[in-house]
């Protein structure tokens, strides 16, 4: 593409017609016309992208097909993802939570003689999350 935006070809197009006639206004026409096309044909781009990604919001945002807004309960019955019936914890799992739940708060009040810091509230963010991670595995 060249400084003005035009594209090679059509640059091309312009010094033939220029050359062969004096006629600025024929060649004027020529350009015009072959800018209409392209932009039809950008236009015609726009759309089947447009159409391809199911965008209908002016923002873009992708409006989902309705097959991705069916649920099929069939689909998760041996996965309980939410965990929506909790299991019976053994008595060595619940052992195992005060375990993971009891160091993990020495370890918490522990931080919190060390002072205090963005290092630290990290720390115990970090920690808590960790916590969270074990306690799943645990009750998984």
């Amino acid at each position: 593409m060249s400084d003005e935006g035009m594209s090679d070809e059509m640059l091309a197009v312009v010094r033939k017609d220029i050359s062969s006639s004096g006629d600025f206004g024929e060649v004027a026409a020529h350009v015009a016309a072959a800018l209409i096309t392209r932009l039809d044909a950008a236009e015609r781009d726009r759309d089947a992208l447009r159409e391809a990604l199911h965008l209908t919001a002016p923002d873009g945002i992708r409006q989902p097909r309705r097959s991705e807004l069916e649920y099929n309960a069939a689909d998760d019955v041996d996965e309980d993802v939410m965990r929506m019936t909790p299991r019976q914890l053994t008595d060595d799992d619940k052992d195992k939570l005060v375990a993971i739940k009891g160091n993990a708060a020495s370890l918490h009040g522990f931080f919190g003689t060390l002072g205090t810091s963005r290092e630290l509230s990290l720390a115990k963010t970090k920690l808590e999350e960790a916590v969270m991670w074990a306690v799943k595995h645990v009750t998984a």
